[in-house]
């Protein structure tokens, strides 16, 4: 007798599929897990267009991390040139005197010039970072990196509209699918699995997890 004849062989439901998907997305490209079709217009699914706006607003945001980097090389170099401040000692007297000092019970000051140390060397830091901001206005550091924020908040902005649209097609799951593995984000990949089973009937989609 086959296993299909055996009333006795456990028949997996597709919740329990569900899971298995979920377990197996962490290791496997996101995108494979999804049958291939042919091509749809945009305007049939969503998700579609969204996946690829998701797709360019990466792929803009590394191209922006990139310069920013280039740039704040720059930066570096001038910092290994123009070491920051640091606080100067200014207890020379024994442990005991430093302890009584410390502690109030003694008025000696042995360098009377350097009363007040930690005002010197905040001035003298706050010097050093006003240098090294004229160094990042000249490097370019400065306005790259606010692109690659304003890239970030692009990114990010798209990146939530995708996460909470449902692909009502094999075509959209797809695109939404190619969109998390490019830009390697979690969140949408964990989507997916659960985008697959309201596609396929098995959740509803005012449901928030895949497995609930």
């Amino acid at each position: 007798m086959s296993k299909a004849d055996d009333s006795t062989t456990p028949i997996r439901s597709r919740r329990a599929v569900l899971a298995g998907i979920a377990i197996t997305a962490a290791a496997v490209p996101i995108a494979a897990i999804v049958p291939a079709d042919a091509a749809m217009p945009h305007d049939v699914d969503p998700a579609i267009a969204l996946a690829e706006r998701v797709v360019g607003a990466w792929n803009d945001f590394e191209a922006k991390c990139r310069v920013s980097s280039d740039c704040e090389d720059g930066v570096f170099e001038w910092e290994k040139l123009n070491r920051g401040p640091t606080m100067r000692s200014v207890f020379v007297g024994s442990d005991a005197d430093y302890l009584a000092y410390m502690a109030g019970l003694s008025s000696y000051d042995p360098n009377p010039e350097l009363r007040d140390p930690a005002k010197e060397y905040e001035t003298a830091i706050s010097e050093w970072a006003a240098r090294r901001r004229t160094v990042e206005r000249e490097t370019g550091y400065t306005r790259a990196e606010k692109a690659r924020e304003r890239a970030s908040d692009c990114f990010g902005d798209i990146r939530d509209e995708l996460v909470d649209v449902r692909p009502t097609t094999i075509a959209g799951l797809r695109a939404k699918a190619h969109a998390a593995r490019v830009s390697a984000d979690e969140g949408l990949q964990q989507q997916i699995v659960f985008d697959i089973g309201v596609l396929f009937g098995d959740l509803d989609s005012n449901e928030n997890s895949v497995l609930s």
